[in-house]
């Protein structure tokens, strides 16, 4: 996924770099042009008694420093463009309600892991949020989406430490993890846990319910993550984790 992103930024980044190049030389060019006829006395007596020659050398100095201008406009523009193509971007695969990586995110990574060369080691859980519709019923969908944005905090705090988590829609979650054993999903799973319980502790009555469940690409032996996420979610259906 950040291969993929990277390459539109990459070339942005280098077009930035020789316009800033194009922009020194015209500056350089336009200093030591006036150096020139500044410091050679006879050069310079000339420019100002010969009309036709000090015309050309005022056109060249104009043309110059419209130059100048005009790719600094293009290098002013150039990094707006390169703001908002960044806020575009983060935009496109963010979720907007809880600023996790979205579905689309979520599709990107699938679509980098789907040969068995990409899959060596990989581990993936999915996690759903179980009390949500209870939640939005009893108190409101406000609510409910305060319960949301509060699980992915935790969520994004404990999982960016061991790989990819994100939201896959809903109240389902993902997180996918490479170089990914038995011993480290657990951990990862007992640090969420740890972080949940205590947010509980303040939040009787809205308390993060979840199920999960895991699977590991070391046992299954796919050769796409897709073929490993519907691998977990049948876990998940079959026999859920809480």
């Amino acid at each position: 996924m950040n291969q993929s992103n990277n390459q539109p930024k990459d070339s942005l980044s280098a077009y930035r770099a020789i316009k800033a190049l194009e922009l020194t030389l015209v500056f350089i060019v336009e200093i030591v042009y006036l150096l020139i006829i500044l410091l050679n006395k006879t050069l310079r007596t000339a420019v100002f008694t010969n009309k036709l020659l000090f015309s050309l050398c005022l056109m060249m100095w104009v043309a110059l420093i419209i130059s100048f201008i005009c790719m600094l406009i293009d290098f002013n523009m150039l990094k707006n463009a390169a703001s908002e193509n960044s806020e575009l971007s983060h935009t496109a695969y963010v979720d907007s309600l809880t600023g996790l990586p979205n579905r689309l995110s979520v599709d990107l990574m699938i679509s980098m892991h789907n040969s068995e060369a990409t899959m060596q080691h990989i581990g993936c859980t999915v996690i759903k949020l179980t009390n949500l519709v209870a939640i939005n019923d009893r108190f409101s969908r406000e609510v409910g989406d305060s319960l949301i944005q509060d699980f992915c905090i935790i969520l994004k705090d404990v999982g960016t430490a061991y790989g990819f988590v994100g939201r896959n829609g809903g109240n389902e979650f993902l997180g996918i993890f490479e170089n990914c054993d038995d011993d480290l999903i657990v951990q990862f799973i007992s640090d969420m846990y740890v972080a949940i319980n205590l947010y509980n502790m303040s939040h009787v009555e809205t308390p993060i319910e979840l199920e999960y469940a895991y699977a590991l690409n070391d046992a299954e032996q796919v050769s796409r993550l897709a073929d490993l996420l519907m691998v977990t979610y049948r876990k998940l259906e079959e026999e859920p984790l809480t």
